[in-house]
């Protein structure tokens, strides 16, 4: 690694740390908002990072714990995976210092009040479109067009099945069709291929079953919970870590 990439991935670690902070103070002032009745809207959004310093900071250990699973994702990614290096770097840089803070956001956001907000989710499809045209993975016509559908689904789902939805017999099958975390399962198609996802889908279930069932103490675990967490950490692993424990099995054998 050259001079210029030290110094990048260095600058970058010091952003990501911070930020980590950032997002963990504004998702917690954004759920005091929508606790107060504000619409989950990209104003609200903003007013929560305006505010997030009246918001409580990240316990040290917390912040310790989640700086460094972030910056080894950074240098995973940008090391460890050969699309990013061949993209010229630049698209990695930006997605390794966003894609941590916006999904601690997320989670945290899930977890104190069951929510996956929706200019959070058309950002998280936005950063993978363009990390799929960086890598060759996508044309820049099919992100384009594959995000502006996801978009109109969003607001479509939002503004028109769930208010039709409402006065019919069928209005909970498509408020669970409106809901964040099929969203999220949806944006994730603009980072892995479709058998990932389902790959990711399998994590999610059994991280969610583990950590209930160990909550609980008990193998059939009840009750409802937010899904977010879980759906984060499916896609976390199966981007960086389930890569990383294929390599390491090839060498091995």
């Amino acid at each position: 690694m050259g001079v210029k990439k030290f110094w990048w991935v260095v600058l970058s670690s010091i952003c990501v740390v911070w930020s980590v902070q950032q997002s963990w103070r504004c998702s917690a002032c954004y759920a005091a908002l929508i606790r107060a009745d504000w619409p989950p809207t990209m104003t609200t959004l903003w007013h929560a990072w305006v505010w997030r310093g009246a918001a409580e900071r990240c316990a040290a250990l917390a912040w310790w714990g989640l700086s460094v699973v972030t910056v080894v994702s950074l240098l995973g990614g940008l090391f460890g995976d050969l699309s990013v290096q061949n993209s010229g770097w630049w698209m990695g840089w930006l997605c390794a210092i966003a894609v941590p803070a916006l999904l601690i956001a997320l989670a945290r956001i899930d977890v104190q009040v069951f929510l996956l907000p929706d200019p959070l989710l058309l950002m998280w499809a936005a950063l993978g479109a363009l990390y799929s045209v960086s890598t060759g993975r996508w044309s820049v016509l099919l992100a384009g067009v594959a995000w502006c559908c996801f978009l109109a689904a969003v607001w479509g789902i939002r503004e028109g099945i769930e208010r039709w939805a409402v006065k019919s017999s069928r209005g909970c099958f498509f408020q669970w069709l409106g809901a964040g975390d099929i969203k999220f399962l949806w944006a994730a198609f603009f980072w892995l291929p479709g058998d990932k996802v389902v790959l990711m889908w399998i994590y999610t279930a059994a991280f969610c079953w583990a950590y209930h069932s160990w909550q609980q103490r008990r193998f059939l675990p009840r009750g409802h919970t937010a899904l977010g967490p879980h759906l984060i950490l499916g896609w976390w692993v199966v981007k960086w870590v389930h890569p990383a424990v294929q390599y390491g099995y090839f060498l091995v054998i």
